[in-house]
């Protein structure tokens, strides 16, 4: 991802900004968040979708720093926990007009954040929201060829020729054409694979080529 920056009040200081994916089920509400957060200069809006699509739309953009969200019934409410449950290295904030009647709360694991805001003031606040969620649980950035310390620790776990599987299998490669390329057999590079996923935790190929991109194996 291009890291995009902007001055600080104090001192100059360069600071990266928020980049965000914004997802609601109706056009209107989408459109006022990202309304809020393109007249923030500390945040960006890398996309915005219709919750039932924003899976496929995540699973195609580079790694966004927080997933932001507004819903006003149970269905949205699900879809949401759903994506984010998808998408768990990614700091999540969900919007509610009204959480007690949903049911909605944080729980740490799917959900980091939840904020109670009006519809009507969406495109004024959501931002102003978001960004006291993030000073109270700031998030780790990779921005400046920084690893996150999670991830430092995680990428530690594996062999370089594990690091290796994983830059090729994230690059797109399947099993058979990396071990063509590193000379190993097919069940080699299959148990290989299988004690990446292990050791970091991940189990699918989107998740670990997520995981080479934080971690400056592969491009963006």
């Amino acid at each position: 991802m291009e890291t995009q920056q902007r001055e600080s009040a104090q001192g100059g200081a360069a600071e990266p900004l928020l980049v965000v994916a914004v997802v609601a089920r109706s056009e209107e509400d989408r459109a006022a968040l990202s309304t809020a957060f393109a007249a923030q200069r500390g945040h960006r809006v890398s996309c915005s979708c219709p919750l039932e699509a924003a899976t496929a739309v995540l699973d195609g953009q580079p790694p966004v720093d927080a997933i932001i969200g507004f819903v006003d019934d149970q269905v949205g409410w699900r879809q949401f926990r759903t994506l984010t449950a998808r998408f768990p290295d990614i700091l999540s904030i969900l919007i509610v007009s009204d959480p007690e009647h949903l049911g909605a709360k944080a729980d740490g694991r799917v959900l980091n954040a939840l904020v109670e805001l009006p519809r009507e003031e969406l495109a004024q606040r959501a931002a102003e929201v978001t960004a006291e969620v993030v000073n109270a649980n700031p998030i780790e950035r990779t921005s400046n060829g920084k690893m996150r310390e999670h991830d430092q620790q995680l990428l530690s776990l594996l062999s370089d020729r594990e690091r290796d599987v994983l830059g090729l299998t994230a690059s797109g490669l399947a099993i058979k054409e990396i071990a063509q390329r590193i000379n190993r057999t097919y069940s080699t590079v299959a148990t290989h694979r299988m004690r990446i996923m292990e050791k970091l935790g991940l189990h699918d190929k989107v998740a670990l080529t997520r995981f080479a991109i934080r971690v400056g194996l592969i491009e963006a």
